[in-house]
């Protein structure tokens, strides 16, 4: 014990005495550092000196490895804290802390977000001395990251399985390990661009991707070895002007690109990644001139952008939002002036517009709601002076006649009206550039209201107000480009809604809601193309189902439910092509069994069974008649309880119906099975119950009723 304590003492004393080294002395040997005298990696304390002689830092190597933190000093001597690497500023190619107007000396570090060193870098009076190490949240160093495994989320890159933004070396490999390409990540953003080496570790230079490449499904291939490309290319004109310079990663054009015109003369430069443009993108005319500044975000126009004339006076200029105009837009004249000023939302004009002839006279304003123009607007002739009404036959008068139907109105923008003699209406609206155009309303022959709506185009378009001769809406619907297309609502003369759905090119399409005039709804059903075609429901009052099946193309089509007010199922059946096919099942409301047969197209086939009166009595009918079309029924129990006929599958003539006992239940006849003509019911004693006049299955004139002991009601 007491050796181990004297071999401890004498190896501090050994460490302690050791003398300091100049770090620029060491030597540095497959990734350790050593003395220029030592084969063995050296350990020991380092420092290093301003170029003026002062101390600049101080630390420790152990194994040929620095460990540990490097302490920096100002030139005075004290201390320099490290500064954040978010906090750097850059002056005149110089970098300084935000709190001194010396150029910086001492340590520059980055932090993860939850605290830990993430990459390290030496300054000296501003300028940056050697490269920055970066590490692991362990603090081990941190090795590069095959391009292939980075996950890119908003635009910042990202290691595997990790939420922090990756800083480090990005390198791409060969299929056979050697490093074809690498480059410099810090916090996710690129800061130092990729330099590309072939299988020798020679710098690549820039190939001519017409002759070097082949281009699949937008990526380029090597021809030699048919594997993704990386690395600098062009492409050329036929006289050899390069026509295209940029940089290939993995067989994508990525980084700065430059295109040139045929003379030499720069065309286009902006930045790619994966074959998409992004952030700014300029062009010039071949005179040097720019022409188009626009702004990317995945290969989509996002952001800001500009249009000059030849003459370099700035044409128009505006904001776009995922390829869509948003926000204010201007537009110039060639010598200056104002041309035209409005808001775009999703490329659609959006508020007040105003429009400029090129003396700086306003020529018209108007509003736009989505892309509609709106009422009121103004319009206005060049001398300043606001332009009259004019009836729509004048153009006809100033202009001659109608030629070319897409520009009837000969290019003339201001306010028109029209008489249609044939119905006595007459309408008023705007002719813009040509073309019918915003809010256009129509009034009857006593100066009322019948429809309003808009214009595009020349095309009816958007919501059209439809009113009846009170003024009160009887319909509101959308137009797409002269078609029925969009929401679709009829009212009742109580302004209840009385249907609504939607329609596509002018058919019904989807669902649509049907209501009675208090709002209760009575139906919904499924159209496609303006047959009915889908679940279609019928409802109670109280809003529970009266009846539920599908339609294809108009028809009944399937199994069909229907239920009593209770919610209990009253019937189930099958239709086929519009038509009874199958067995159907019906139930009384508490839930026994009511009737049940067999339909074959359309008609009653087969025996059927009915359960009848108070104590559900059964019967079976055979509807399939006799050679007369007589449909007899009978009781289970042997006696008559109905006598009929049947033409064509429906009941047509007259009709009978017994109770048990032997005393009739009803009496009249029917036409296409509805009841018509006189009709008479009793009760089971024998007494009438009612008597009167059927017309199509509804009762007409004066009924008689009567009580079971023969007393009138």
């Amino acid at each position: 014990m007491k050796s181990l304590l004297i071999l401890i003492v004498m190896s501090l004393m050994i460490i302690g005495c050791s003398k300091s080294v100049d770090e620029s002395t060491l030597i540095e040997k497959d990734g350790l550092m050593y003395q220029s005298d030592s084969d063995k990696p050296y350990s020991g304390e380092v420092f290093d000196l301003y170029d003026t002689g002062e101390n600049f830092y101080t630390g420790t190597f152990e194994q040929g490895k620095r460990v540990g933190d490097f302490v920096y000093y100002r030139k005075d001597g004290s201390i320099q804290e490290p500064l954040y690497y978010n906090d750097l500023v850059e002056k005149d190619g110089l970098t300084y802390s935000p709190t001194s107007d010396e150029p910086f000396s001492g340590e520059v570090v980055g932090l993860y977000r939850t605290g830990e060193k993430v990459l390290s870098g030496v300054f000296m009076s501003g300028n940056q001395v050697g490269d920055y190490t970066y590490f692991k949240k362990d603090g081990s160093i941190q090795e590069p990251l095959n391009y292939k495994d980075i996950i890119i989320k908003d635009g910042l890159i990202y290691p595997p399985n990790s939420d922090e933004p990756f800083s480090g070396e990005v390198v791409g490999l060969y299929g056979t390990g050697e490093r074809e390409f690498s480059g410099t990540f810090k916090y996710g953003t690129q800061v130092e661009e990729y330099s590309f080496f072939n299988r020798d570790g020679n710098v690549k230079v820039p190939i001519n991707e017409d002759i070097v490449l082949n281009e699949i499904n937008g990526v380029f291939f090597t021809k030699d070895t048919n594997e993704p490309y990386s690395g600098p290319f062009f492409t050329m004109y036929k006289n050899g002007q390069i026509e295209l310079s940029g940089t290939l990663i993995i067989g994508m054009i990525n980084g700065e690109t430059n295109g040139f015109y045929e003379s030499g003369e720069k065309q286009s430069f902006g930045v790619m990644k994966n074959n998409k443009r992004e952030g700014k993108w300029t062009n010039w005319n071949s005179k040097g001139v720019i022409q188009v500044e626009v702004d990317y975000q995945d290969g989509v126009e996002n952001g800001s952008m500009k249009n000059w004339y030849d003459t370099g006076q700035l044409e128009f200029e505006g904001v776009v939002r995922n390829g869509k105009k948003d926000s204010s837009w201007t537009q110039w004249y060639e010598n200056g002036n104002l041309e035209w000023r409005g808001t775009y939302k999703e490329s659609l004009l959006h508020g007040k517009v105003t429009q400029w002839f090129s003396n700086g006279n306003i020529e018209h304003e108007i509003g736009y709601d989505n892309g509609l123009i709106t009422f009121p607007y103004k319009i206005y002739n060049e001398d300043g002076s606001e332009k009259d009404s004019l009836e729509l036959t004048s153009l006809s008068k100033i202009y001659g006649e109608y030629k070319d139907p897409d520009n009837m109105f000969f290019g003339y923008t201001g306010k028109v009206y029209h008489y249609w003699t044939e119905d006595k209406e007459l309408g008023t609206g705007l002719i813009y550039e040509g073309k019918k155009s915003g809010v256009w309303f129509t009034f009857d022959s006593l100066s009322n209201i019948s429809r309003k709506g808009t214009y595009l185009d020349n095309e009816i378009h958007g919501k059209w107000y439809y009113y009846d001769s009170n003024g009160t809406i009887e319909t509101l619907g959308e137009w797409t480009e002269g078609e029925r297309t969009g929401k679709w609502i009829f009212y009742h003369k109580n302004g209840k809604v009385k249907s609504e759905g939607n329609r596509v090119n002018d058919n019904y399409h989807g669902t649509w809601n049907f209501y009675d005039s208090s709002g209760t709804i009575t139906t919904q059903g499924e159209w496609t193309e303006g047959e009915r075609t889908g679940k279609w429901i019928f409802y109670y009052k109280n809003g529970k189902v009266k009846r539920e099946g599908n339609r294809v193309n108009d028809d009944y089509h399937g199994t069909w439910n229907y239920y009593h007010e209770n919610g209990q199922k009253s019937i189930e059946g099958n239709y086929k092509s519009d038509l009874h096919d199958g067995l159907y099942t019906g139930w009384f409301e508490d839930g026994q069994k009511s009737f049940e047969g067999n339909f074959k197209n359309g008609e009653r086939d087969s025996i059927w069974s009915d359960w009848i009166g108070e104590n559900r009595d059964k019967t079976q009918t055979d509807y399939r008649g006799d050679e007369e079309g007589r449909v007899t029924g009978f009781f289970e129990s042997g006696e008559k309880y109905m006598e009929g006929f049947v033409k064509d599958g429906k009941q047509d003539g007259h009709w009978t119906f017994w109770y048990k006992n032997g005393n009739k239940w009803s009496d009249g006849y029917r036409k296409h099975s509805n009841r018509v003509g006189h009709y008479t019911k009793w009760y089971e004693n024998g007494q009438k119950m009612m008597e009167g006049e059927y017309k199509d299955n509804e009762k007409v004139g004066e009924w008689k009723e009567w009580e079971e002991d023969g007393t009138s009601k």
